[in-house]
């Protein structure tokens, strides 16, 4: 990207958010996003967390439940 990783650390420093969290919660928003869209009923809750980069459903399934407080099959829509 041409960036630096101090230089971008200092860029998020007043957001008191790490570049990497950033990073996380944009993944889980969109995932998020999925989960509730029901164009995608047909996907499972594996398949939209690899999809946006998560390396397992139980590492997806602890972070979104501490982010939206309810697991990801508890988003789908019924």
């Amino acid at each position: 990207m041409g960036v630096s990783r101090r230089h971008l650390s200092r860029v998020f420093a007043p957001t008191g958010v790490t570049p990497a969290r950033h990073i996380l919660g944009q993944r889980l928003a969109r995932a998020h996003e999925q989960l509730g869209d029901p164009g995608s009923c047909q996907l499972t809750v594996a398949e939209i967390a690899h999809r946006w980069g998560f390396a397992g459903q139980a590492h997806f399934t602890r972070v979104y439940r501490g982010r939206y407080g309810r697991t990801p099959g508890a988003a789908r829509p019924r």
